[in-house]
C-alpha cells in the first residue's frame, strides 16, 4: 500500500508519495483528486513520486492549494501503449494546510 503520506496527514508542502512496489509492474499510474475533480494523472516507473507545487493536466494549470486530496496508485503491466492495470495498490487522503 501507500505508506507516504500517511492517511489523514496534514502537510505544509507537496508530499513525497511512496508505496510498496508490485512484483513485475512495469510502471504505475498515480491519480490525484480534490473532491470530484481529477487534478493529476501520471505514470512513473518507480514506486515513489514527489508531488509538485503546480503542474498541468490536459493543458490546464493546477496547484496544490489548501484543501483535502485523495491519491490512488495502480500497478501497470505491458506497455504504455497497451497497459494492463492490476489491483489498486492503495489510496490515501491528506490535507494541505500551508499556514
Amino acid at each position: 500500500g501507500i505508506y507516504s503520506p500517511a492517511d489523514g496527514a496534514v502537510v505544509r508542502k507537496p508530499p513525497l508519495v511512496a508505496w510498496s512496489p508490485v512484483a513485475e509492474a512495469r510502471f504505475y499510474n498515480l491519480q490525484l483528486w480534490r473532491g470530484k475533480a481529477k487534478l493529476l494523472t501520471t505514470w512513473v516507473q518507480v514506486s515513489k513520486l514527489q508531488l509538485a507545487t503546480q503542474w498541468k493536466l490536459n493543458g490546464v494549470r493546477h496547484a496544490l492549494v489548501d484543501g483535502r486530496y485523495r491519491l490512488y496508485v495502480w500497478p501497470a503491466f505491458g506497455t504504455r501503449r497497451d497497459p494492463r492495470y492490476g489491483k489498486l495498490v492503495g489510496q490515501v487522503g491528506f490535507v494541505v494546510k500551508r499556514r
